[in-house]
């Protein structure tokens, strides 16, 4: 692992700036693996640390112009790489999981424009749609976008979970009440017998737990 690599891990921001401008060529630094070291910070939640590897690499892959919502860089990735749409980053995502999951709305429109399927399984054991994604993100109602673009509101990701499950264990009533009115079932199962009220409830959201229970009707108990 780099030294780069050890700066992300222990969020050394100082360190992570001097050896960007020391050498660029660290930027492309990628872990053991593969996902760079710009997706590396990112998915640690370090904003500074992913702007100054940006900033020394010039040139992002659709990847990560995607996860940081750069539409410059995002375009131009997309005239580089013919293939994008139908490429999945080393940890298995398509870049629209990455605009999705990060709340970069413009990016998931470009990327959707450019042909990108918005129910895309992501190739590792997660088996999320971009819709997954959104709703396990800081931006949650980012879901939004994607249903208006077809998502499938029902899919199911690994365990059988929709995003309705997954909104509905964090407590998020406003994403709940959209994705009921876009059509979502709150009468399905998890694989393990688990309804979105039962989730709401085990995690202590009782009053989005009986909505969601009058929701779903008689079949929900």
């Amino acid at each position: 692992m780099g030294r780069l690599m050890d700066a992300i891990e222990n969020n050394d921001e100082a360190t992570v700036v001097q050896l960007v401008e020391s050498d660029r060529r660290v930027a492309d630094e990628r872990g053991e693996d593969g996902v760079s070291v710009l997706m590396q910070a990112l998915y640690r939640g370090q904003q500074n640390n992913a702007a100054h590897i940006a900033d020394a690499k010039g040139w992002l892959d659709v990847f990560e112009a995607a996860a940081l919502g750069d539409p410059g860089h995002l375009e131009l990735a997309l005239k580089e790489e013919p293939d994008a749409v139908r490429s999945f980053s080393a940890d298995g995502f398509t870049a629209l999981h990455f605009a999705a999951f990060f709340g970069r709305r413009l990016a998931a429109n470009i990327l959707v424009l450019a042909g990108f399927d918005v129910n895309a399984r992501a190739h590792n054991p997660s088996r999320v749609a971009p819709l997954h994604s959104a709703v396990a993100g800081p931006d949650p109602m980012m879901a939004e976008v994607l249903l208006a673009m077809g998502a499938s509101v029902d899919a199911t990701q690994e365990g059988g979970f929709t995003a309705l499950h997954a909104a509905a264990k964090r407590g998020l009533d406003e994403l709940v009440e959209l994705l009921l009115t876009a059509g979502a079932n709150p009468g399905l199962r998890t694989d393990d017998g688990r309804t979105a009220a039962l989730l709401a409830d085990s995690q202590g959201h009782e009053q989005l737990a009986r909505r969601l229970d009058q929701a779903a009707g008689p079949v929900a108990g």
